[in-house]
């Protein structure tokens, strides 16, 4: 193989999107992270502009929770995929 051969990479076109589509559902972290944040912000005032700070302590919350305790976001994010996909098959 020659050397321009080995070197030729194909570009590839990007879909373009839909700007009136739905947007995906968050998944159960997401949704958890989004109720938690402004919890987190509450008790400590000085993290609200420590974004990475704030993410941190929202994982180890979410790593330290037990299945019963996460089923709560698992069911909301579970309706609103119901949601998205009967959205998206229009």
């Amino acid at each position: 193989m020659s050397k321009t051969a080995k070197n030729h990479k194909v570009k590839r076109t990007k879909k373009t999107k839909n700007p009136n589509a739905p947007k995906p559902p968050m998944n159960a972290y997401m949704l958890f992270s989004k109720e938690k944040r402004g919890e987190i912000i509450q008790q400590n005032t000085e993290l609200k502009s420590k974004v990475a700070e704030v993410a941190k302590l929202i994982g180890n919350h979410w790593k330290e929770m037990t299945n019963e305790e996460k089923d709560k976001y698992v069911k909301m994010a579970e309706e609103n995929k119901k949601i998205y996909e009967s959205e998206n098959q229009k």
